[in-house]
């Protein structure tokens, strides 16, 4: 049995796509070095994506994502329990936001495409589409 490949785009990132991306983030979420908040790029969608999407392009061009997107700050909060046992720690991630878009339109490309696919796919599981072949061999 051959394997088919998928064909996922290369295209660069398109203004709807980042719109699309832009609109998907949660909102009263904490902003990262930057300070640039969700809420901000919420505000006039198309105009962020506007000023994003040079950037997105030479990302997705040359590859290089850029440094401060690789690195996070850590904040460790005491949840109820021992302070000194780790498990009643909770760790929050503060993100860059454009980062967050970017991520968020790129998985947005990559579920689109694969579609037909289940494995590691919010909201399907393999043993569905194990089932419904077998249903269709028997």
């Amino acid at each position: 049995m051959q394997q088919e490949e998928l064909e996922i785009g290369i295209e660069t990132p398109s203004q709807d796509e980042i719109i699309t991306a832009i609109k998907s983030l949660k909102n009263n979420k904490a902003p990262g070095n930057d300070n640039l908040n969700a809420e901000l790029f919420k505000i006039d969608p198309e105009l962020a994506a506007n000023i994003l999407q040079p950037l997105f392009t030479t990302i997705w061009n040359t590859q290089i994502i850029p440094d401060a997107w690789n690195r996070g700050v850590i904040i460790k909060i005491p949840q109820r329990g021992s302070l000194g046992d780790c498990n009643d720690w909770r760790v929050i991630i503060f993100l860059y936001v454009p980062s967050k878009i970017n991520i968020q339109q790129i998985t947005d490309a990559v579920d689109k495409t694969i579609k037909g696919q289940a494995g590691f796919l919010r909201g399907r599981s393999c043993i569905g589409q194990t089932f419904a072949l077998r249903n269709i061999i028997e």
